[in-house]
């Protein structure tokens, strides 16, 4: 049995597909189940013979798996599941669970309300699934100040929060960056970071994953007409000048992102992976560091265009 903090989706076929279902074709014929997570999909089925499950997510439901085993050689000659709804206002709260909440609630609180800024405007993720948002640039800038690389870049999935208007809590940027990634700082090429950012558009099975990275300290026009793998059509830094090919640059990503996460493998080819911080740590002094109130709005640094001739 294999637990996999990785995960698929269901095709309009009614298969398993994704990094899950390679992981299943992959893996020992000895295994028989594999519990999967990630991509926050519900699923029970098979690939390659092999049982796949998947309970959605935050604990909205989870998944019953039956197994039969043949006392003799301990092999498992049958299984089957079905997912199970576990909703909030179906169960009362545990007093045991309520009492150790409370006893630590006034110490936590001291930390998570402690003021850190004041927006002047929203600060959403509005526009990551087209592009850029206000949140994901005002995020990578902090990730490019900390390090004092040249490029950021972050995994759109990695913003779980929006920010303001109004003042702005230790709690509410954890919200935000509650996994306490790592920025790793590497010395890319133009040529790795032009094939990462055309691995925004990957093809799993028969659908079309897209996920824009939120990024700082570089711009970008793609044009989603042409082929997969070679939509980017011009990537400059933030002054304008042209990323070249065989030139390096130095660019500062989550962990995440830096051990393959989502697919983009390119950024572990970076040379002299040097840890700067914690990701939340940064985002909150980046954000103690500017001067009254924060408003942003879309800059336009991924823009969509049609096919150059």
């Amino acid at each position: 049995m294999v637990i996999a903090h990785e995960g698929g989706y269901v095709s309009p076929s009614g298969e398993i597909v994704g990094p899950i279902a390679e992981i299943a074709y992959g893996v020992d014929d000895s295994v028989d189940v594999i519990i999967s997570a990630h991509t926050h999909q519900g699923y029970v089925g098979r690939v390659d013979g092999k049982l796949v499950t998947q309970a959605y997510c935050y604990g909205m439901a989870f998944t019953e798996i039956d197994l039969l085993i043949d006392r003799t050689t301990g092999d498992i000659v049958w299984s089957d599941a079905e997912l199970a709804f576990v909703w909030s206002d179906m169960v009362s709260p545990d007093p045991r669970i309520e009492a150790l909440i409370e006893r630590y609630r006034p110490v936590v609180e001291e930390v998570i309300n402690r003021p850190i800024a004041v927006a002047a405007t929203r600060l959403g993720r509005e526009g990551r699934e087209q592009g850029e948002s206000v949140l994901g640039n005002l995020v990578a800038d902090s990730k490019k100040w900390v390090s004092g690389a040249q490029i950021a870049f972050l995994n759109p999935g990695g913003l779980r929060s929006d920010l303001g208007p109004g003042v702005l809590t230790w709690g509410d940027l954890y919200a935000v960056l509650p996994f306490g990634n790592d920025i790793i700082m590497v010395e890319m090429t133009g040529e790795q970071i032009r094939r990462a950012l055309n691995l925004q558009w990957q093809e799993i099975g028969e659908q079309l994953q897209v996920r824009f990275l939120q990024l700082s300290g570089i711009t970008y026009r793609y044009d989603d007409r042409l082929p997969v793998g070679n939509r980017i059509v011009f990537v400059s830094l933030a002054d304008g000048t042209p990323v070249e090919d065989d030139q390096v640059y130095t660019v500062a990503v989550n962990r995440f992102l830096y051990e393959g996460g989502n697919g983009f493998t390119v950024f572990a080819e970076g040379k002299n992976p040097t840890i700067v911080a914690n990701d939340l740590d940064a985002f909150v002094a980046y954000l103690e560091s500017l001067e009254g109130p924060i408003a942003r709005e879309i800059e336009g640094r991924i823009t969509r265009c049609s096919a150059e001739k």
